[in-house]
């Protein structure tokens, strides 16, 4: 993995992204679906949930955090680029209870007035020049005062400033410090309210799972 330019243009990379997580699904290669780390992030949103809710899974993938969250008594949305065979197991299994969306998040038509999103390892992989909409797009698909759960690639502290790369098939990779983090989502109105620092499966590599809600203006 490299750094980056960013220079590609967004409706390009667009397609690449798509790609590569078709790609990457498609050869079973999807080494996060089997991370028990990440896992942990659909609990922390439970437990800051009052009670049984409408959860749009963002970059749902085979749909294990949306079936923790089914588990736990929620109602679940989930959204993938890739559209996966486990969709149709979950769908039989909960009926009712969970919908699958394979679209792009930025453009599908949804409902809106979630009383939660997660996103676990989608915005880390958008292109720069989308963190803003694509966090706008989240708030506005969330009530007032709902939460965001999403989880960061974590810098470490003495490694210096954030950093981006880019994967062999074109896929961007973020690495955010704390402060990054923490600035990002206050500037596009979430406020964080609950984080852990896990780690990955490599010694120096983190994850930031934050819990965040909704501020207005």
């Amino acid at each position: 993995m490299s750094t980056t330019d960013e220079n590609i243009a967004v409706a390009d990379y667009d397609e690449i992204l798509a790609g590569s997580f078709r790609s990457w699904y498609s050869e079973r290669r999807d080494s996060w679906s089997h991370d028990e780390q990440s896992r942990r992030l659909p609990l922390m949103l439970h437990d800051a949930l009052a009670s049984p809710s409408r959860v749009l899974d963002v970059g749902a993938g085979r749909g294990l955090d949306t079936e923790i969250l089914l588990r736990h008594g929620h109602t679940v949305t989930g959204i993938d680029l890739v559209d996966l065979p486990d969709w149709k197991d979950l769908a039989r299994s909960w009926g009712t209870k969970v919908e699958f969306v394979c679209a792009d998040v930025a453009a599908a038509d949804l409902p809106g007035a979630y009383d939660a999103v997660l996103d676990n390892g989608s915005f880390h992989h958008q292109h720069p020049d989308r963190y803003e909409s694509y966090l706008g797009r989240l708030h506005g698909l969330l009530k007032p005062g709902g939460l965001l759960a999403i989880c960061l690639f974590l810098r470490a502290d003495d490694a210096g400033p954030g950093m981006l790369h880019t994967a062999p098939d074109g896929r961007f990779s973020r690495e955010f410090t704390a402060e990054e983090a923490d600035d990002t989502l206050r500037t596009n109105g979430f406020e964080p309210i609950g984080s852990a620092v896990l780690p990955r499966h490599r010694p120096q590599w983190r994850y930031l799972h934050l819990i965040c809600r909704t501020t207005e203006g």
